[in-house]
């Protein structure tokens, strides 16, 4: 969410973004939400999942609510920034498609367990626990692998500066 909301912005609002650039700010939102996160993780922990699930219910509606507002806001921004028959610069069309897969991830991973929220009552307890929410939340939870990995996937440095200096050892460097 917090990323969604940084790219939203910086590409919505560069004025504002530029001006409130800084690292404190920056911790002062990790610290709030970490002041949210504890004591909802210590009481899930202590009391059992189902003590806290219309809190996490609500925090999902949330999270997946604030992060397609701003996806959708940015693909607006970068697909009205083009004037009429205008191709578009490279750059801007790179984070077009960036932000359209973000888009996708987000639906796919976070739409299950949104949608499946309001039928909650309408299953006892073993289906809910035991067969819907452990396969739902499962893929809730691919996002938080799936996106990371999308954006090293299109960091050009890491990979490339590895395999250039492998490549530019001699065969009698390289140790197997």
């Amino acid at each position: 969410v917090c990323i969604c909301v940084d790219r939203y912005m910086a590409v919505a609002h560069p004025v504002f973004f530029s001006s409130y650039q800084e690292t404190i700010t920056r911790i002062c939102i990790c610290v709030v939400i970490w002041i949210f996160i504890m004591p909802y993780s210590i009481i899930k922990g202590l009391w059992g999942i189902m003590s806290v699930s219309g809190i996490f219910g609500g925090v999902i509606l949330f999270a997946f609510g604030v992060m397609v507002f701003c996806n959708i806001s940015v693909i607006w921004v970068l697909r009205h920034s083009v004037a009429g028959k205008e191709k578009m610069h490279p750059v801007k069309k790179r984070a077009f498609k960036m932000v359209l897969k973000n888009l996708g991830i987000i639906a796919f991973n976070y739409l299950p367990p949104v949608a499946f929220m309001p039928f909650v009552s309408y299953y006892t307890y073993f289906e809910y626990r035991c067969q819907i929410s452990i396969s739902v939340f499962s893929i809730m939870d691919l996002s938080c692998s799936i996106e990371p990995l999308l954006y090293i996937s299109k960091m050009e440095g890491l990979f490339g500066v590895w395999c250039k200096k492998k490549a530019s050892e001699t065969p009698d460097d390289v140790k197997v």
